[in-house]
């Protein structure tokens, strides 16, 4: 195994496909994992480069290399054919992200790197790289960065493959040692690990088209603000319970004659497939060993719980994508998405007879409003409906119920216009923790001062009121505060290309690339300095050299963060009105 990172020239920018082309490797970074030597070589031991990537290189790890390093390596001489396994930790690591134990918002190596290990990335002016020779000061430069850029290499693969290792035991062997659970998505996962359970041959149908189903049923909240017992009750995985209780891979079995196949019924109308009523199939088997394995998992506190999720998780969706030859069938997916939708809508039905206010649904989640402080009347209402649903299948399965995922004593949901939206909510647990879903200030582009005036003013406010509306003026004080004590948390990054790579003369980015330059510029929304025809903008220095202080600061995208916490009627709802207003409702607030 080996790390490998190059450092190019080119005549053209780039983040354009034109300089993956012509760029020129001036110096190779190999670091070799089983010993541990650096070799940091320029353009002039190229041979020397070539021979150990030839001779080490069985695995070959970068950072981006999918799209950079490699074809660049091909393109140059130093890399000739395909017979090595190749290893994008950044890839790996968007694949992943979800199941990774620490979430990523950035996959650039600067801010993974801090993130994950602590560890920072090393800083060069590129155009050291324009030149074919260095002095002995600018070699001893690139070496340093070189070598910092390969170490962080290595160690994000270690640390994905630590962090990824519960994956690799359900693969086949062919697939652990080509390091198939790094590499492959979740989906194409999931389609290995089956296969190999039922021992057929992974196939893949190239070009053709995925036909859209309908998924989960989300059903509109029924009002804006919730105090209260609140119970999220959720069916325990769902979709798996569906493929075994309806057995819905085996539509092809022998052993049931038509009239003796389980198909639509009275509980489930539009069921299209007709499935064996008799005996569990080879898939639904392998469903069943995997949930069953998955709960003894998770007693133990095993991490191989994760790798089953994802295949319990994933599973339903493959099964409708036809790249996923041996497993395709449209129908049978469509007929599990079905068949929990129809659950929920009943749950929903039989909580509102039994005096229950149902406050939400999504997918397999029942939020309800309990008037009567009594779990133990809702679970018996739960079992009823459990038991019902269950008299509907063929092959019923004892772990199918529903479970108490979430005690609530506040819920709130934004509103627009008339409606209240889905799957944009919060809610306060009876543990006083305060849970986020949706909105903007959870999102990973939301401005450093939103998330800052959300953590340290506005959640301690939530707890403490059961509330989530505050009046304009508090929040402009504690904006005026933050911004006060550092201006720049108005800011943002931004990475312009060439200005000649953007088709529209207007466009901000390419505006932002002629005035100031390709690359990655922190910049301050401002009133009315800087570039833009409606948002303007400049860099922290233009703000600086112009004296543009905190009432020049344009505080539109804090607004729309914090929107949903600024009580109604007041001056900052009138932007809705028209740019004037808006303009004055700007002043007044900062």
């Amino acid at each position: 195994m080996i790390t490998i990172d190059v450092e190019t020239s080119s005549e053209h920018d780039i983040n354009t496909p034109e300089y993956v082309q012509t760029a020129k490797i001036k110096w190779c970074g190999i670091q070799d994992l089983k010993t541990g030597e650096y070799f940091l070589l320029p353009h002039s031991e190229k041979e020397r480069a070539k021979e150990l990537i030839k001779t080490r290189g069985d695995v070959i790890i970068t950072f981006n290399g999918e799209a950079f390093d490699l074809p660049i390596l091909k393109n140059n001489g130093y890399l000739l054919g395909n017979q090595f396994t190749s290893i994008d930790v950044m890839v790996v690591l968007k694949k992943h992200n979800s199941i990774m134990k620490r979430k990523l918002l950035r996959f650039n190596m600067k801010s993974v790197a801090k993130t994950l290990l602590n560890l920072d990335k090393g800083e060069i002016d590129y155009h050291i790289f324009e030149k074919d020779d260095w002095t002995p000061e600018e070699i001893m430069l690139i070496r340093e960065y070189l070598k910092q850029d390969i170490y962080i290499t290595g160690e994000l693969f270690k640390y994905c493959d630590e962090e990824l290792s519960p994956l690799k035991s359900f693969l086949s062997d062919y697939d652990q040692k080509k390091l198939k659970y790094l590499t492959l998505s979740p989906a194409s996962y999931t389609y290995s690990v089956i296969c190999n359970e039922l021992g057929i041959k992974k196939e893949f149908e190239d070009g053709v088209v995925h036909k859209k189903y309908k998924g989960g049923k989300v059903i509109e909240p029924t009002g804006e603000k919730f105090i209260g017992k609140i119970k999220c009750l959720d069916f325990g995985s769902a979709y798996p319970h569906m493929y075994m209780m309806g057995n819905l891979f085996s539509n092809k079995c022998y052993c049931c004659n038509e009239s003796e196949k389980w198909c639509a019924n009275e509980f489930f109308p539009k069921l299209q497939g007709k499935y064996c009523s008799k005996t569990l199939g080879k898939i639904e088997l392998i469903v069943k060993k995997f949930y069953e394995l998955r709960q003894e998992f998770k007693k133990k506190n095993d991490p191989r719980q994760y790798a089953l999720k994802v295949i319990l998780n994933v599973f339903y969706g493959t099964t409708a994508n036809p790249v996923f030859k041996k497993l395709y069938n449209r129908v049978t997916a469509s007929d599990c998405t079905y068949m929990v939708r129809t659950c929920i809508l009943y749950a929903k039905e039989v909580f509102e007879s039994n005096g229950y206010t149902f406050i939400y649904g999504d997918t397999d989640s029942n939020f309800l409003l309990d008037p009567f402080n009594d779990e133990e009347r809702l679970l018996k209402v739960k079992d009823e409906i459990i038991s019902y649903i269950k008299s509907f299948v063929p092959l019923q399965q004892d772990t199918f119920d529903m479970g108490i995922d979430a005690r609530i004593k506040a819920m709130f949901f934004i509103k627009s216009g008339d409606r209240n939206l889905m799957k944009n909510y919060l809610y306060i647990t009876e543990d006083n923790e305060l849970v986020v879903k949706g909105l903007r200030i959870v999102k990973s582009n939301a401005s450093k001062l939103s998330k800052l005036i959300f953590k340290k003013y506005l959640t301690p406010k939530i707890l403490e009121s059961l509330d989530i509306k505050f009046n304009p003026l508090d929040v402009r004080k504690w904006v005026l505060q933050e911004l006060t004590n550092d201006y720049t948390l108005a800011g943002f990054d931004m990475k312009v290309n060439n200005p000649k790579s953007y088709k529209m003369v207007g466009q901000l980015e390419r505006q932002v690339s002629l005035k100031y330059g390709v690359g990655v510029h922190f910049m301050i929304p401002t009133n009315s300095f800087g570039v833009g025809k409606g948002l303007k903008i400049c860099t922290l220095e233009d703000f600086k050299d112009h004296n543009l202080g905190v009432k020049n600061i344009n505080l539109r995208h804090v607004y729309k963060e914090l929107e949903p916490f600024l009580s109604s009627g007041s001056v900052m709802m009138q932007i809705k009105r028209g740019k004037k207003v808006f303009q004055n409702s700007l002043e007044m607030w900062v």
